[in-house]
């Protein structure tokens, strides 16, 4: 009987251990192809051909890779300083031969972007000829597109150069670094800040305007979907970002280092320097995003 329940021991055994090894070699195959790598994040603003924000309710990126991966994001005014959109696009760890996922993709997959707004597909003026090339897992690239034809392929929507033409005569220097109104700044730094390049009274202008018994602002007319920075220098060479209050919000404003504006207004900006250097000479500037 013991002999018999020992014998009976054995061969289970033996139909055992086969099935335990094989389930142990079998087990790791589902999960080959993890761990995901950390997305890609592709950021920028997309303006008109105008030089003007794309603020249109339910606008939306489109972003196409060769391999047939499709992403879709929204367009949000005043997302972050000088952006409007982020894609994040899933990556791959390239650790195992199989991708994770289907739509995880890897460095250096060519790819495009289009906007869809008001049911009509844009091919941005950037994106009219080479594919661009996506970046590494946890990088970033930032892609400011302009919607538009560019014919002559200098950056600038030949809309708005031609506008420039009708406005100033048709001799009127519309290149990116020329200056339509000889006034030292560029049609395309125009451009970017959303001024009417033709109109000498609507230039890019700071003013430095005192008040009774505060401290001095700085003035200046923002433009709807812009983000803006103030710099500030002792020497017109050494230039660094200034906290700054809004006193139209009251006296209990917070400091910010930036203010996006939804809409054209003119805009005060109350500069915070630190006591020790209320003696000192300041010059100012802004950035336009």
């Amino acid at each position: 009987m013991k002999l018999s329940l020992l014998k009976s021991l054995v061969r289970g055994l033996r139909r055992a251990v086969p099935v335990l090894f094989l389930a142990a070699l079998a087990a790791p195959r589902p999960a080959q192809a993890f761990p995901p790598a950390p997305y890609h994040l592709i950021t920028g603003l997309v303006r008109d051909e105008l030089g003007q924000p794309i603020s249109t309710p339910g606008a939306y990126i489109l972003f196409h890779a060769t391999n047939g991966v499709k992403l879709m994001a929204p367009i949000v005014p005043g997302l972050a300083p000088g952006v409007n959109f982020q894609v994040q696009v899933t990556m791959d760890s390239m650790l195992f031969k199989d991708l994770y996922s289907p739509a995880a993709l890897q460095p250096n997959m060519p790819f495009r972007i289009s906007v869809w707004m008001n049911s009509i597909t844009y091919l941005p003026i950037e994106m009219s000829g080479n594919y661009a090339r996506l970046g590494p897992a946890a990088g970033i690239t930032t892609i400011d597109l302009t919607l538009g034809v560019d014919a002559n392929g200098d950056g600038l929507p030949d809309a708005w150069q031609q506008l420039l033409r009708d406005m100033l005569g048709a001799n009127t220097l519309v290149g990116p670094n020329d200056s339509a109104l000889n006034d030292g700044i560029s049609n395309r730094a125009k451009y970017l800040a959303g001024v009417y390049a033709w109109d000498p009274k609507d230039g890019f202008r700071l003013a430095i305007v005192p008040r009774p018994g505060a401290q001095p602002v700085v003035e200046f007319n923002g433009v709807g979907g812009h983000s803006y920075t103030l710099l500030s220098s002792t020497n017109l060479t050494d230039w660094t970002v200034l906290s700054f209050k809004i006193p139209a919000n009251g006296p209990d404003d917070s400091p910010r280092s930036t203010f996006f504006t939804p809409g054209t207004q003119k805009l005060q900006f109350e500069p915070q320097h630190s006591p020790d250097d209320s003696t000192v000479h300041h010059f100012y500037k802004l950035q336009v995003q």
